[in-house]
């Protein structure tokens, strides 16, 4: 409750841009750096502050003083959202038995929401081993025909993720090989060309101190910008692909909430995480999949799995919910995340790129079910 109240508190007093200046001011690199990118929305940012300011122990008397300093004429309702971080934590009292016929009566086992939500001990075993296919990608933007470097002459990088679709070939998203933001000119081919040739993958990035394995990429062989998938050609490796769900994942938006998929992603390039809570499938046609599933920025061209770890999708973006009203730990759900279907790109390459089509089928032939 009181994690909200102060979620909503900021999102009332700042725009993104402020609300980062006002941090920058007055705390050091430890919760500075962990901040998301300067396109980020309002929600991604307050909710990205709010768990760094909990986690260092920062949502204290000082931080209160500094928003009313910044915004004195919200004073009362700053006030009111520092008493509920100031009083204790209720406490619960432990729950006893009073009388050995109570405790005769209970029952061990349950399934409280008269659903099974568990899952084989297999998905834990394949989601490791999934893992290892999916690698952080960093493109090295150009401009015409240029590399665009930082002022400490270090490559200007945008980030994502992508994953194995072949032995020898990385599936991500189209927008994340372009490599533009919001307000800059589309990329050309020749840029696009380019920065796919400067591309790194990084697999087993799965800590900051993790080992992990940098691949370059050689070329880009298939892109489409309207289905928003690339895919890039890779040295010979040993690493297996990702396993294609063959079945088309569809549902109407007039259906109870009951598929999951989950997402392996590197957002803002940090470790690989996974989303695999409140993770519903919302609706599924020919070419789209839609979903709660949790995903930041970065989390382009991310895997998008079923349980049994078969891709489904290739996560694109979110965006605003319509037609219909969702509730998820009592918050209103007003975004989804949403990505191609993996069904759908096959088909693109099978009219447009059939040698690679081919590659895809027999590398997929080969993997064990």
């Amino acid at each position: 409750m009181r994690r909200q109240r102060l979620e909503h508190l900021l999102r009332s007093m700042f725009s993104a841009d402020e609300l980062r200046r006002f941090l920058r001011y007055r705390y050091d690199d430890a919760v500075t750096e962990s901040l998301p990118g300067p396109t980020s929305s309002l929600a991604l940012m307050v909710e990205t502050v709010c768990e760094l300011l909990e986690r260092h122990s920062l949502v204290d008397r000082a931080f209160f003083a500094g928003l009313r300093e910044e915004r004195p004429r919200r004073s009362g309702e700053i006030d009111a959202v520092e008493a509920l971080w100031a009083a204790p934590p209720e406490s619960v009292k432990p729950f006893a038995w009073s009388s050995p016929e109570q405790l005769a009566k209970i029952q061990l086992e349950a399934l409280p929401t008269h659903r099974d939500h568990t899952v084989s001990a297999r998905f834990l075993v394949r989601g490791a081993e999934a893992a290892r296919s999916v690698a952080k990608v960093l493109v090295h933007r150009h401009f015409g025909d240029k590399p665009r470097y930082r002022s400490d002459e270090s490559p200007e990088h945008s980030t994502g993720t992508g994953w194995l679709i072949a032995p020898n070939l990385c599936i991500t998203n189209h927008h994340v090989i372009a490599a533009r933001h919001g307000g800059e000119p589309d990329v050309s081919p020749g840029d696009f060309d380019r920065q796919a040739r400067s591309t790194t993958l990084q697999f087993d990035y799965l800590a900051p101190d993790a080992k992990f394995e940098s691949v370059q990429a050689i070329e880009s062989v298939a892109a489409d910008a309207d289905l928003d998938f690339a895919l890039l050609r890779l040295p010979a490796g040993k690493r297996p692909p990702l396993r294609l769900r063959k079945q088309l994942l569809e549902r109407t938006r007039e259906t109870p909430l009951q598929e999951c998929v989950n997402v392996l992603q590197h957002p803002g390039g940090a470790p690989m995480r996974i989303g695999l809570r409140n993770n519903f499938v919302v609706h599924g046609d020919s070419n789209w999949l839609s979903y709660l599933t949790d995903t930041r920025e970065g989390a382009s061209g991310s895997p998008v799995c079923d349980d049994d770890w078969g891709v489904v999708a290739l996560h694109r973006g979110c965006r605003e919910l319509k037609g219909q009203t969702i509730k998820l730990d009592s918050v209103l759900v007003r975004t989804e995340n949403y990505g191609v279907q993996l069904l759908a790109v096959l088909e693109r390459l099978r009219r447009h790129a059939p040698a690679i089509f081919q590659e895809i089928e027999a590398a997929q032939a080969a993997l064990p079910r």
